[in-house]
């Protein structure tokens, strides 16, 4: 059993105060198995120390143009915490994708959503935009059409933040069509990034009249990214 006088709130905190290099968190994950926290199901001590890790990692890649020794071992050690969860949730399996991603691996990113769907555990409205991400980074439409077949089946077409994304890696591909049949085909569903991912793809397209079409329709103009609104008035 826990030892109360080592809590998960205490554990949290310690996570959220003193964490600053693999070193501390190698510490902070034995003392927490002393007490028992790590042996629990279900338990979210596993997962927090691997969204622990997955906030510093991010920093650490953007600070070094290869990977570093540092990052690898964090890597590493934060697969090494998935694969003792028992039972994980979407909640690590997102993570990992996520880190997939970041390290430049998006085929990992998804067989690792392979290996989620395998095991049968439900997505959540997180899990498809990090799988679209990887989709993004491999250029591949087909899985990107798999993927969102499966968000539709699970219900999450109507996610402003998943279709955002569906446009945004539509748009990457300048499969421009499928990218507006997703804009279009709810009004109600988007925002003003709905907008600008898709008259950004537009302009990476080089379709300018349909970007600057898409600006004259745009209910608020006023918070048009800056960038977007100078590539359609630079050609005009």
């Amino acid at each position: 059993m826990p030892s109360w006088e080592f809590s998960h709130c205490q554990l949290f905190h310690l996570l959220h105060r003193r964490f600053k290099s693999l070193r501390h968190l190698k510490a902070i994950h034995a003392h927490a198995t002393v007490h028992g926290l790590t042996s629990l199901y279900p338990s979210p001590t596993l997962a927090k120390l691997i969204y622990t890790l997955t906030l510093l990692l991010p920093t650490a890649i953007n600070h070094h143009a290869s990977l570093p020794a540092a990052v690898t071992a964090s890597a590493g050690y934060t697969l090494s915490l998935f694969h003792v969860i028992p039972f994980p949730s979407a909640f690590p399996y997102n993570l990992l994708m996520r880190l997939h991603t970041l390290l430049s691996s998006p085929l990992s990113a998804l067989l690792l959503y392979a290996c989620m769907r395998h095991s049968g555990v439900p997505p959540d409205f997180h899990t498809f935009p990090f799988a679209l991400k990887a989709c993004t980074r491999l250029r591949h439409p087909a899985l990107t059409r798999a993927i969102h077949c499966q968000e539709i089946v699970f219900g999450f077409a109507d996610n402003l933040y998943v279709r955002n994304t569906l446009i945004s890696t539509y748009s990457s591909f300048y499969s421009m069509p499928e990218a507006r049949t997703i804009f279009d085909e709810c009004p109600s569903l988007r925002d003003v990034v709905s907008y600008n991912i898709l008259m950004d793809g537009y302009v990476k397209a080089d379709q300018i009249e349909h970007a600057r079409n898409l600006f004259d329709g745009m209910p608020k103009r006023d918070v048009v990214v800056g960038y977007t609104f100078g590539w359609i008035n630079a050609d005009g």
